[in-house]
């Protein structure tokens, strides 16, 4: 397994984590992980996906949508705990492009965008920077922005399985189940 791949595996297990916590710092670490998998200059999931080609599509339902007080989150997860989501209308599948061109939080005052929320939260006090950037002064409700990174942290983690799950190969005569 090359160091990339290594670097892959331990970020997605650490998001994995990260999704059952709900506190700011938790947010601003989830943030900083997708950051790396999807924007930053060299995008962890390109570089690690250039050996493996496993095509990774972003799914979500943008007809159900979180409240949260004046604001709504306008997509879910398509795997929530025991439901699994195949079959719906409102049901997207997108490359990594479209997803974060992708309206992701309506507020009272304005829509943003996955890469919006992105942005936002890891370029906050404490995410990838020790103080605010110039992009983190258009400040939302802190307890939004964990709910945002939580759900789109779980769209991201259902959209890498496959290449988690092609780099971590479990022989076929190791038995998973007692039979």
């Amino acid at each position: 397994m090359s160091e990339e791949e290594k670097l892959f595996i331990h970020k997605f297990n650490d998001l994995k984590l990260l999704t059952v916590k709900s506190g700011y710092y938790d947010m601003l670490q989830a943030s900083a992980i997708i950051r790396h998998f999807l924007t930053d200059g060299n995008r962890l999931i390109d570089v690690v996906n250039r050996k493996h080609r496993v095509s990774i599509l972003f799914q979500f339902d943008n007809f159900l949508n979180f409240n949260i007080r004046d604001s709504k989150i306008l997509m879910v997860p398509t795997q929530l705990g025991d439901l699994h989501l195949k079959k719906s209308i409102f049901l997207k599948k997108l490359k990594r492009d479209e997803f974060l061109k992708t309206d992701f939080l309506q507020t009272p005052n304005k829509t943003l965008t996955v890469l919006d929320i992105i942005n936002l939260a890891a370029n906050s006090k404490g995410g990838v920077h020790l103080e605010n950037s110039s992009q983190s002064k258009s400040q939302i409700d802190q307890n939004l922005l964990v709910s945002a990174i939580n759900v789109l942290s779980k769209i991201v983690l259902i959209a890498l399985q496959d290449l988690k799950n092609v780099i971590i190969k479990i022989p076929s005569n190791i038995p998973l189940f007692e039979q």
